[in-house]
């Protein structure tokens, strides 16, 4: 009887203090957030690694990343543009030529772009005709525009590693050539105290000490397949922490960006963080104190697809803020 009357006050010990642990972990049946609060998940860190940054969702990237409105990124404006930007800011672009091309000549052919070049004065070959860097450039760009304008309204969409008229935009703006060079990102990087495995899908400006500065997201889709994703800001915010940390690793701390494309409508963002920012996110699944701002362009990319380059008042736009990210990236270089 004495036995079994200690076992009973054992158990009902046992009880009570499974109860006292139960009850600081939960209050009024939900969770208590600690002093400091990790990570939830939402599918996207594993048990062992973080997934691909292709996997990332807004929802998660919200935790620890605020979304703000600028316009200019916050950067100095007015910056010149570079000759073949120049003479693309200031082409007439007829949408209806775009959808139809005609057969008898090429699509560039109603942009006159030797006559815009030589208004402009661009600096032209020995022999009087015209940089051919700067004609070749501007005709590809608005041949793509019409690939993708026709592609858009069309039921078709083709994969592409890089999106086309992100490459030929890449020339127009300056960053294919030197001091830029353009490269595959597909290093794993740390984030959240664990490895995040890239799959490589993107593109990155590399400058010439090896930083990452600024990662080419394309999005040939229908337009609803991006609205439903809310514009793909999850993956854009884990490519951008792949930049940070990856540049953390070489000690390198600055201001990355980023250039989203829909078809031909575009959408920069810019992210700065400071060290001990980086280290509470790389070293252990801990929301930082103050969240990463990721400035944006758009005030609602989630819904909104971006400045359209068929446009001229926005294609002009665009081209300045490009013009602006690469003056800011180039006045920076350590």
């Amino acid at each position: 009887m004495a036995g079994k009357k200690r076992a009973a006050k054992g158990g009902k010990q046992a009880a009570r203090k499974g109860a006292k642990k139960s009850a600081g972990k939960r209050k009024g049946g939900k969770k208590v957030k600690s002093a400091s609060p990790t990570v939830q998940s939402h599918g996207i860190i594993g048990p062992k690694f973080v997934k691909s940054v292709s996997k990332w969702k807004w929802p998660f990237c919200q935790q620890f990343t605020e979304l703000v409105h600028d316009r200019l990124l916050s950067l100095p404006t007015g910056k010149r543009l570079v000759p073949s930007a120049a003479v693309f800011a200031e082409l007439d672009i007829d949408d209806s030529f775009l959808l139809n091309p005609p057969t008898d000549k090429y699509v560039y052919a109603h942009c006159k772009l030797e006559r815009v070049m030589h208004r402009l004065a661009i600096p032209g070959m020995a022999d009087g005709s015209p940089n051919p860097n700067v004609l070749v450039d501007n005709q590809r760009m608005v041949d793509q525009l019409s690939d993708a304008r026709r592609e858009e309204m069309s039921d078709t969409r083709y994969e592409k590693t890089i999106d086309q008229c992100a490459a030929a935009f890449l020339h127009v703006t300056g960053f294919a050539t030197s001091p830029f060079k353009i490269a595959a990102a597909g290093a794993d990087f740390k984030i959240f105290g664990k490895m995040c495995h890239s799959d490589g899908d993107h593109y990155v400006i590399v400058t010439p000490n090896n930083d990452l500065v600024l990662v080419f997201e394309d999005k040939s889709l229908k337009e609803g397949a991006v609205l439903s994703k809310r514009g793909h800001l999850g993956q854009i915010v884990g490519e951008l922490l792949q930049m940070l940390s990856l540049n953390r690793d070489k000690k390198q701390f600055h201001s990355v960006f980023a250039v989203r494309f829909v078809n031909y409508r575009v959408t920069a963002f810019r992210v700065t963080a400071s060290k001990a920012t980086l280290a509470t996110l790389c070293d252990g699944r801990k929301v930082p104190s103050s969240k990463l701002q990721l400035l944006c362009s758009e005030a609602t990319p989630a819904v909104s697809l971006g400045l359209s380059l068929i446009d001229k008042t926005e294609r002009r736009a665009v081209l300045q803020l490009m013009a602006d990210i690469r003056r800011f990236i180039l006045g920076n270089r350590r």
